[in-house]
């Protein structure tokens, strides 16, 4: 999701739950730059790494990716509980998922 499709679900949030909203959007903007310096780095080094401790000597998956995959969930259930305070009538269901199921 990029920050633009974020402004647009909060602008369908009545006033009366803006506050929440603001606090939960204030931390998936904070999860969404975080993930994009994320993403650089496993770009740039990998998903695993050679790790060497003492006589252990293996390939692991990077602290970076760990970090991604851990913050992809949290930025799952933040939106999760954003689109929950948008009201049923304002969700957009003409998204084109049932033509693609469809195909």
């Amino acid at each position: 999701m990029k920050m633009k499709e974020l402004e647009n679900i909060l602008k369908k949030i009545p006033s009366e739950k803006m506050d929440e909203a603001t606090l939960i959007s204030n931390e998936m903007r904070f999860i969404l730059a975080t993930i994009e310096e994320l993403k650089k780095d496993i770009q740039e080094k990998g998903a695993v790494e050679h790790f060497i401790n003492g006589k252990q000597d293996f390939l692991r998956e990077s602290p970076a990716l760990a970090s991604y995959n851990k913050l992809m969930k949290t930025y799952d259930t933040f939106y999760k509980n954003l689109m929950n305070l948008v009201p049923k009538e304002e969700i957009d269901n003409n998204d084109n998922f049932d033509s693609f199921i469809d195909e």
